[in-house]
């Protein structure tokens, strides 16, 4: 990509340092629960969401994640995770792996 842009003269456009992971778009919380509404998704807002979680995971639920501004790069950060108990031998089996 960096040689196509000197090709077309705007180099210095693709030549700025990445100021920060949170490329995607953000949704507010009443967006986010509109979508939900819309879909028939059951959902709850914590203010202590981190020890509602950690009591999900404990009980071999699976959490779905999604807060602020998605993410790029390699390793997720956190903010659109699908979350569930590693220890469970049913989310290894036939070929899938977790990262």
């Amino acid at each position: 990509m960096r040689h196509w842009s000197r090709y077309v003269g705007q180099d210095r456009r693709f030549n700025r340092p990445l100021q920060n992971a949170y490329l995607g778009p953000e949704y507010t919380d009443e967006e986010i629960q509109g979508a939900m509404r819309d879909a028939d998704l059951v959902f709850q807002r914590f203010d202590a969401i981190e020890e509602e979680i950690a009591g999900l995971l404990s009980k071999n639920a699976v959490v779905a994640r999604f807060a602020g501004r998605m993410e790029y790069g390699p390793r997720a950060l956190g903010n659109r995770s699908i979350l569930y108990p590693a220890r469970d031998p049913a989310t290894s089996t036939n070929g899938s792996t977790s990262n």
